[in-house]
């Protein structure tokens, strides 16, 4: 079964952009259901 993706900027800085992967069924990109997983504690 093939799962088809893209990729998302995330964050844009004037010397470097941060990217993430977000499956073509979630709403979320890879990257922010990480950060929901950490507690907000830490």
């Amino acid at each position: 079964m093939k799962q088809f993706y893209q990729i998302d900027l995330v964050e844009e800085y004037p010397n470097v952009n941060f990217y993430s992967i977000r499956l073509e069924d979630k709403e979320l990109t890879e990257l922010e259901r990480f950060f929901e997983k950490i507690p907000d504690w830490m």
